[in-house]
This record gives C-alpha cells, structure tokens and sequence, in this order.
C-alpha cells in the first residue's frame, strides 16, 4: 500500500501550470462555498486603511461575534451571565478586558457547548497540533475560512507569489492511508508537493533535492528547522541550486532565528519570510518585504496580557469572522509585543514583534529557576558544522539529557564547549547527560522542539 501511495505521489506531482491551477482553485472554492476571491479583493484595500479605521472594522465585528455568542453559544452565555455581562455595555475595544479568557484547558473540555446552535451555515472542522497540549478540534464556517485563506494569498502577493503558483511543503505528513491519499488530491488541487519532515536523512533529503529539480515550484513552505536542516544538508553537499530557481521561502510551525535565515538565504539565494499561526486561527502573522511581521487585522484582534515594562506579554485572541464556534479572548500560549507604529511598506496593520515561543517551553533547576526554551533555541548558532541537532529532555528536576546529533565538524572540544554553555544557564547542581543520536525523532506533526520538558 505504501508503494502505491508513493506511486501515485509521482503521478500527482502537480504537473499543472499556474494559470490552469488558479481557474481550478476557484472553482474548487466555488463549490465549497467559499468566497476566497472577493475576501481576497476586499483585503487588498483594508491593507492600505490607516490604524483607526482599521480598528473600527475590528470593533464592527466583535460587536457582532459578542452578540452572536450570548445568543447562540451555551458556553458563552454561561460565562456572560456568571460574570454579570451584559453584550449591550461591551462599548469599545477597551472593555473586552471585562470578558474571562479562554483557556485551551477550556476549549478542550467545553468544545461541544462552545459550538454555535443556530449552525446554518456550512462549516468545517481541524484538529491543533497539540505541540503545548492535547489536540483538539476546532471549527470554522465557510466565511472564516475564506478570509484566512485570502489572507494568506494577500501576504504571499507581498513575496512575489500568486494562487495556482507551485509550492513545495516540508510538512507533517498523515500516518493512515485515507488521510494521505486525502492530503495527495488537496495537494494536487493547490499545484504543490509535500516532502514529509517526520524523518530528515541524508538519503531522504537527497530524494527531495531530486524532486524539487524535477517539480521546479516558485517557492518552499514549511517548518523552520526542517527547512533549514534541508539547507544545510545542501551547504554541505555542495549541490547545485541554480536549477531549482527557487524565488522565496516561507517558514512556519517554529521559530525564525536569524543564523537560520542567514544559513537558508545563503543556500538558496532568495528571500526568507516568515509566517505566524495556529490551526485555531489560520494564518495570525506574515513579515512583509521590510521585515515587519503584520497581524491579519481584519480576521482577529490581539492583546496581550500580563505585559512587562517593554510591552512584552502572553497574546490573547479574537477571532473575528468565525460564527459557529468562537474564540473570544483565547490565550494562545505564546508571548510577543504588539508595536501599532506604521511600516515603511505603507501598511498600518498593526505588527507582532518578538514572538518568544511558547510559555510551557522550559528548563527547572533544583533552586528554583526557570529558563525558557528561548534560550536553547539560540544555541545552535554557536556550533554550526559541529552540532546538526540537538534536543534537552527533562524528566527530572535535578537532571536533563541532552540527545546530539553530530555534524562533520565534531571535534573532542565540541563537547565541552557546548556543556559550558548549558551550564552558564542550568548552574552546577543539574547533571547533564548526553546521548549521541544518529537522528532525533520529531513530533507526529512533524514539529521539532528544542525543548521537551516532562515535568509537572
């Protein structure tokens, strides 16, 4: 079975050209419901609004999704009526800090009562990654759903791309066989190919090398360090890219570190861009051609919570376009800054700086610190050429093990270096354990994480 799969995937290497693959997605979308094209239009103008009238359409639709809720969604109704809110008093954007936030713990055991009765409309379902919990499933109605996709069409049309353009994805692949041939038509219908990121060997990325010649997309999507692992496995090989004429990336899933942006522009000798979201929401966030990471205004509102004197603190939510279930306040987990001062591209929707990962990715130490992931994310600039990979486990509060994946540069002071820069953040009193790994497993999404921390 997993031949023919494989076989097929040959086959379906999206041989369409990006003319033909546009006229396809949008008749694709017709028959969904999904007006994607005039969502589309509509953002094309809303970028170019100054901050205030921005925020009036945002004010608009929360006003709407407020209303909606009380009346509609038993959760919400619950929560209004323990807390004494009346939807009619919410005036501005300033007294949603009267509205409880959503916990994903809530999302997760509430799911069923925080779906719309009046659902109407058609709508559709994904599951959260689970990468800072367990997974759960969200719904989005056809409205949503459209305006996340222009809004990712909207953002791809500042990198130079264009829907029907041909896109090649390191991503998560389904472990069952529906769910893949699945993911093989959708990939077909959006003229992409998917290269799986659950195992990156050098004999697998080689065959990638091989298909992105063949393939030929305008652009890579996808997580970060699988992304860059697969630059750095082409750096290494001194294979040739001029043939893959690759015109941008985009990273995703995990944090954008610059040594790793430099390493991947390097390699391919285009454009890196960023990209900011979650399956609750779709697309939260894309950096523009002058670095800015703009927040889709139009589709959510953010706040942020518990701020520190630079404005740094954990982002909350609002979904504004979503009736059957919605996610008012949500605290997503992960901690940033909000800056509303207007870009030099000339767009004032409003930018997500310092996104810090997120809030559960940690180290303890027996004196009671906690070092944020952040930190060890950093790291592996130090060591390029001799640490590929590595990945902290703790299990227990007084040690972590330290799995590494040695690169050609390896040497016998390579270890030490790296234990001290642990040390000079863990302290004395951790014992540190390293286990050498041919390759570190990712998650089931085809995440990875520098940090796994097991403790309670």
């Amino acid at each position: 079975m997993h031949k023919l799969i494989s076989q097929v995937t040959d086959c379906l290497n999206n041989k369409m050209n990006a003319t033909f693959a546009r006229k396809l997605y949008k008749l694709i979308q017709h028959i969904r419901g999904e007006k994607v094209f005039e969502c589309l239009s509509e953002l094309e103008q809303t970028q170019w609004y100054p901050i205030e009238k921005l925020k009036d359409i945002q004010w608009k639709k929360i006003k709407a999704i407020i209303t909606h809720a009380y009346d509609n969604v038993p959760y919400y109704r619950q929560k209004f009526d323990e807390y004494g809110i009346n939807p009619n008093k919410i005036k501005d954007l300033n007294d949603l800090k009267y509205i409880p936030i959503l916990t994903k713990k809530e999302l997760r055991e509430n799911a069923p009562r925080l779906i719309a009765k009046d659902r109407k409309y058609r709508f559709s379902q994904d599951v959260t990654s689970g990468s800072s919990g367990p997974a759960t499933t969200v719904f989005t109605d056809r409205n949503a759903a459209a305006f996340q996709h222009a809004a990712v069409f909207r953002a791809y049309r500042w990198m130079g791309l264009d829907i029907g353009d041909k896109i090649a994805r390191f991503w998560g692949t389904q472990l069952d066989v529906k769910r893949k041939i699945k993911d093989l038509i959708k990939d077909f219908l959006l003229n992409r190919i998917t290269f799986s990121t659950h195992f990156l060997d050098d004999k697998t990325m080689f065959s990638y090398y091989q298909k992105l010649k063949n393939f030929k997309p305008r652009a890579i999507y996808g997580f970060t360090s699988a992304i860059y692992e697969f630059a750095q496995f082409i750096f290494r090989n001194e294979l040739p890219i001029k043939n893959l004429d690759i015109k941008t990336i985009i990273t995703t899933g995990e944090l954008l570190f610059s040594y790793q942006r430099q390493v991947i522009e390097k390699t391919f000798n285009c454009r890196v861009y960023n990209e900011y979201g979650c399956a609750e929401f779709g697309p939260i966030a894309y950096e523009c051609p002058y670095g800015n990471l703009h927040i889709m205004a139009e589709n959510l509102y953010v706040e942020i919570e518990n701020q520190t004197d630079d404005g740094r603190g954990e982002l909350i939510i609002t979904e504004l376009n979503n009736f059957v279930m919605p996610l008012i306040r949500y605290k997503l987990g992960d901690i940033g800054i909000v800056s509303y001062s207007k870009c030099t591209c000339g767009r004032e929707l409003p930018v997500l700086k310092e996104i810090s990962g997120r809030a559960l990715d940690f180290v303890k130490t027996p004196d009671g610190r906690v070092i944020h992931g952040i930190y060890f994310d950093y790291l592996p600039k130090y060591f390029l050429g001799e640490i590929r990979q590595f990945q902290i486990v703790q299990e227990e509060i007084h040690t972590i093990c330290v799995n590494i994946v040695k690169d050609s540069g390896f040497n016998k002071h390579t270890l030490q270096k790296f234990e001290k820069k642990l040390r000079e953040v863990v302290g004395t009193k951790v014992d540190i354990i390293f286990e050498f790994k041919e390759a570190i497993p990712r998650e089931n999404t085809g995440k990875f994480h520098f940090v796994i921390s097991k403790l309670p």
